[in-house]
């Protein structure tokens, strides 16, 4: 089935002009891409994305992939969006959506040979403002115990997840920062129609898009090896203090605004230009896939994550049922 590309109306840039082809992942597709390197001791990957319903007018193309999600709470609480169970049983994905890089495709009844990245199964989605916890508009994890909630509704956020092939490696460390409640660890997801001007609305011409990101370092080259990863996300000036919170990035951040949303752009993002990794001090932002004590690593010359077996694609995959996804740009270097 070819690629369905959509023509998104934008607010005129030099480097866009007043329209994005962007790609839409329709629900239960995957998207892999591979990279234009073989391998790498440090790499970046950044992804603009917007998110849209699939309920709109199927007449035409800004009904079909411009519609947003509607807020039935009316901008005042959370909208937990979750896809409907028994899709496939033979299917690796199922239910889950996967962001992130990988060596290989999943096959039926297997697992990913080599994935490193989010997993969910549901957003919470909310156009309030007073989301000081950072908990909000991101990918959501049902498997997660968890403390965390916004007006007494349960948050389970995204797994961050090592996938080796035969099971999931999530460390104790990973765990945590994954869940903590920072709003720069986890990508933000925005689809909700926002009636809020300076909020992120996806049939809007401006302010519809987000930026995430990933940085993966080998810091030990080893049969056992060890990596660190760091969540980065788009804010363009120094942080700033609101009400005594520390503002990272959310949705009503002017700094974190992306209205450019062109190849140039994205480029001129990850090779630095006002990247940003920071969370509180209190919070550690490295993710640290380091476990080789566990029993399901495999230290075998030819297993996974080794020195000549490392993720050498992009891979996405949108398990929601009623969701587009819309791939603005994306971008990947091999920096050493």
């Amino acid at each position: 089935m070819p690629a369905i590309i959509y023509d998104k109306k934008t607010e005129e840039t030099f480097d866009q002009g007043t329209g994005d082809k962007c790609f839409i992942l329709e629900p239960k597709k995957a998207y892999q891409v591979p990279f234009p390197f073989a391998t790498w001791d440090r790499m970046r990957l950044g992804v603009i994305w917007s998110w849209t319903s699939t309920t709109g007018d199927s007449v035409d193309a800004d009904g079909q992939y411009n519609t947003p999600i509607s807020d039935y709470t009316d901008s005042t609480g959370v909208v937990q969006i979750n896809p409907r169970e028994g899709f496939d049983d033979d299917a690796v994905l199922k239910e889950y959506s996967f962001f992130g890089i990988s060596k290989k495709p999943p096959v039926a009844r297997g697992n990913f040979s080599d994935f490193v990245g989010w997993r969910g199964n549901v957003l919470y989605l909310s156009n309030v403002t007073n989301d000081t916890s950072g908990v909000l508009n991101k990918l959501g994890d049902t498997g997660i115990s968890s403390d965390l909630n916004y007006s007494g509704i349960n948050i389970n956020p995204s797994n961050f997840i090592w996938s080796t092939g035969r099971e999931s490696v999530v460390d104790s460390q990973a765990v945590y920062t994954a869940n903590g409640s920072v709003g720069s660890i986890a990508p933000r997801i925005y689809g909700l129609k926002n009636p809020n001007p300076s909020g992120i609305s996806p049939e809007g011409e401006e302010n519809f898009a987000s930026f995430w990101g990933i940085e993966v370092n080998v810091v030990n080259r080893s049969n056992k090896h060890s990596y660190e990863v760091l969540p980065l996300y788009y804010n363009d000036s120094s942080l700033f203090l609101e009400d005594g919170v520390t503002v990272l990035n959310d949705q009503y951040n002017p700094n974190c605004k992306i209205n450019n949303l062109s190849k140039e752009n994205i480029k001129r993002i990850v090779y630095g230009g006002f990247l940003k990794n920071e969370t509180p001090t209190a919070v550690e932002n490295k993710i640290n896939l380091d476990n080789p004590a566990a029993p399901i690593y495999n230290p075998a010359v030819n297993s996974e994550f080794n020195q000549n077996n490392l993720p050498n694609s992009l891979f996405l995959y949108n398990g929601f049922d009623d969701i587009n996804i819309r791939i603005h740009s994306w971008v990947v270097i091999s920096i050493k």
